[in-house]
């Protein structure tokens, strides 16, 4: 179900549970084990997974689950084609934008009746983005926790920008502090600021904002810190206005006008550039989500810090993502994994790997 944006949504990635797979698949192999196959796109969560289901195979010797990573660009793009062949996996990820074809077609199972009786302790914001004419399609394993603004601590300080203030305003410039910031920030290969006479835009060495075509972390929280949203109650797009115009104009103007964010044939077709380019010190503010703490962690070579999320004209408003499985009916052993990804170690991993929350707390 599309829903209109609120002060904070919950965007969960589901385990969905195949309601059509070959039904050789589900045969015990030679030692008595049935194997059951998980299909995701994040690599640090599947570390996280494997730790999770070693342990869970350990407790459960009669099931053994494989995991089988896809990379996320191309991850919605074979998916349909291997649901519709058969050979998907008997679980997988997917995500709110994705889920809603799959459960008209009948590929997934009714996880509110297949796993009643562990509902009662899921994200009632995370179940609800995966809930379609009534039915629940997919289990709450992980939430993207909230958007927040990662920042250079070296840069920011050396520019006189406090990153815990920022906010946009196309309606009174007096009250914008971001793109001063990140004119501030922005650096061409002499080392002259946008702020400064003689910049030039075409030897940009350092961006101040990731302005990237990103629904999660920019696109959504601009447009609702606008007081716009992203679809009307009948489920049609709902951005042609007044507060659209505000959130995508001044995206637009930063990437082609200001130059202080890296423009669209760098980020549109590489999800990860900005990523990539804040851990190479090349972006000094980097608003992101909790998908990519591990990622900053363990990839940034100086110092950093995390700031609220940046401010709009009506204030912050944040979309945050959930996870969820899908699997046959018939499969024994796929229920119980799936059952294990909401309920299994669900305190201790993935949050301890600073990749995601559990989206099933309780």
């Amino acid at each position: 179900m599309r829903r209109r944006l609120g002060a904070a949504l919950v965007l969960v990635t589901a385990l969905v549970l195949t309601a059509c797979s070959p039904a050789s698949r589900f045969d015990d192999d030679a030692d008595g084990v049935t194997t059951v196959t998980l299909r995701l796109w994040d690599t640090q969560v599947a570390a996280a997974y494997r730790r999770s289901f070693d342990a869970f195979s350990a407790a459960n010797p009669d099931i053994r689950v494989e995991l089988v990573q896809v990379p996320f660009k191309d991850y919605f793009t074979s998916l349909p084609l291997d649901v519709a062949s058969g050979t998907a996996t008997d679980i997988y990820w997917v995500n709110s934008s994705n889920f809603g074809a799959l459960a008209d077609a009948g590929r997934l199972i009714d996880i509110g009746s297949a796993l009643a009786d562990q509902r009662a302790g899921w994200v009632p914001a995370a179940a609800d983005q995966y809930s379609r004419g009534g039915t629940l399609w997919g289990v709450p394993a992980v939430t993207d926790g909230r958007i927040a603004l990662f920042y250079n601590k070296d840069l920011v300080r050396a520019a006189g920008v406090d990153p815990t203030t920022l906010r946009w305003d196309p309606t009174d410039p007096a009250r914008d502090t971001l793109l001063p910031a990140a004119r501030r920030l922005t650096a061409d290969a002499t080392g002259r600021t946008a702020d400064q006479p003689g910049f030039d835009p075409r030897t940009v060495r350092r961006y101040g904002f990731n302005a990237a075509r990103d629904l999660q972390a920019i696109y959504v929280n601009f447009l609702a810190s606008a007081g716009g949203r992203l679809q009307a109650p009948d489920e049609t797009f709902d951005l042609a206005t007044p507060a659209g115009e505000q959130a995508f104009g001044y995206l637009v103007n930063m990437i082609d006008t200001e130059r202080v964010a890296p423009s669209a044939a760098d980020t549109n077709q590489n999800p990860d550039f900005s990523r990539d380019q804040f851990l190479r010190g090349r972006i000094a503010l980097f608003q992101s989500g909790t998908y990519n703490l591990a990622n900053i962690a363990e990839g940034a070579t100086f110092d950093w810090g995390i700031a609220p999320m940046v401010e709009g004209p009506r204030g912050r408003s944040a979309w945050c993502r959930a996870s969820w499985p899908p699997a046959t009916p018939t499969a024994r052993g796929v229920r119980r994994s799936c059952g294990c990804c909401a309920g299994w170690d669900r305190r201790r991993v993935p949050p301890r790997s600073a990749t995601a929350a559990p989206g099933c707390p309780r």
